[in-house]
């Protein structure tokens, strides 16, 4: 718990840190607008980005989750993205690891200015030790987590943002790697 919280309080200070930072002159809840007449590109609505976790210590946990976003309208982005999860636990004689792959894909709907909505479909391969067993032989199965929530959407630069935002999953189960509420950092680039 005490290293969820220093990664927690790490990525607020860091975000914090770069509202200090006045070297690009925009307005801080949106960036300056383009003219819709040179946004008709289909390149000009595609971010890339994602999200990246990281724990170490008696629990160590890496999730890499690259996503390519496209902006429909002024408040509908969809994404869709791959998804690679490692946990290894020490407290379990021998240590408990495991490995997550799969997809994910995202819809996002501004409600107010940088306030959204957010559903995703996090399909997942993974692989457990039956009962925690980790004598035992390792199994595999599918996972289909359903996530809901809400989040805020931080303009680092014109078209570079991080968000912040909390989920909830409709669907968890015995095999789910997310436990309710979950929180989440990401990071977006236009291209």
């Amino acid at each position: 718990m005490k290293s969820t919280r220093l990664t927690l309080f790490l990525l607020i200070t860091m975000n914090l840190a770069t509202f200090a930072q006045d070297t690009i002159p925009f307005h801080r809840s949106r960036p300056a607008t383009v003219p819709e007449k040179s946004r008709s590109r289909f390149i000009d609505h595609v971010y890339l980005g994602g999200y990246l976790g990281l724990q170490f210590g008696t629990v160590t946990y890496i999730d890499i989750s690259p996503m390519a976003i496209y902006q429909f309208t002024k408040n509908l982005y969809s994404g869709l993205g791959g998804t690679y999860q490692y946990i290894r636990n020490k407290y379990y004689e021998p240590a408990y690891s495991s490995s997550a792959y799969g997809a994910n894909l995202m819809v996002r709907y501004h409600i107010w200015k940088d306030l959204f909505l957010q559903a995703e479909y996090d399909p997942l391969y993974l692989s457990y030790y039956p009962g925690y067993n980790t004598l035992a032989k390792k199994d595999y199965t599918w996972v289909h987590d359903v996530l809901a929530g809400v989040g805020y959407r931080q303009w680092l630069a014109q078209r570079a943002f991080l968000t912040i935002a909390i989920f909830y999953n409709l669907n968890e189960t015995y095999y789910s790697p997310y436990e309710n509420p979950i929180i989440r950092f990401s990071f977006g680039i236009g291209l």
